[in-house]
């Protein structure tokens, strides 16, 4: 049996939304005697931030109401556009596996952001996923000396200094999951760059 009345995680925020929206109309009819198409429209600009003028002027409760509602709704907009993303892009890539099949997986300024062991894991569940003859393109950055002076733009770029890996690290583990190496280049660019495209045999 169907059951209409099963609120799933795409439903929560469409609710919310609705909530807000009904909450803002009956605020607006009961506390400044708007008439119910005044309150509806009333709520939906200020919920939409359109910022045109009020139906008619707020007496200071209605001022009041207004500022709940508007903080209310920008609560209730994050929340629900964080439940729908969600609903859409679910997972844990240090824990779910990637989805079978794909032709290509791309790390592009990624694998720095973990320990090696983070990286490792990365690559297998990426290698484990491809087809045969899929391919794995890894552009990271290089490691760089400290010794040259870094640009302002650049400062951000030590943060991630003592993950910055040489390509043998990724080329060993590209051959160790059954890969053959098909590209590899370094590219400058405000710092040095590599990439590396494995294919999988």
């Amino acid at each position: 049996m169907i059951n209409f009345f099963r609120v799933t995680k795409i439903h929560r925020p469409i609710l919310l939304i609705l909530g807000v929206i009904s909450f803002g109309t009956v605020g607006y009819v009961y506390l400044e005697s708007y008439r119910l198409l005044d309150a509806f429209y009333m709520t939906i600009i200020t919920v939409g931030t359109v910022g045109f003028t009020e139906v008619q002027p707020l007496s200071d409760i209605g001022r009041l109401f207004t500022s709940v509602l508007i903080l209310t709704t920008l609560g209730v907009f994050a929340y629900s556009i964080t439940l729908i993303s969600h609903s859409f892009v679910e997972g844990d890539a240090r824990r779910d596996p990637l989805p079978a099949g794909m032709d290509v997986a791309l790390f592009k300024s990624v694998l720095h952001d973990w320990p090696e062991d983070g990286a490792r894991h990365l690559l297998d569940a990426a290698a484990k996923a491809l087809k045969p003859g899929g391919q794995i393109v890894i552009f990271e950055r290089l490691p760089f000396e400290l010794e040259r002076h870094l640009g302002y733009h650049e400062i951000s770029n030590l943060m991630f200094l003592h993950h910055l890996r040489k390509p043998d690290f990724y080329r060993a583990r590209l051959a160790a999951t059954g890969f053959d190496i098909v590209a590899e280049a370094q590219i400058e660019l405000d710092m040095p760059f590599f990439l590396l495209a494995g294919k999988k045999v």
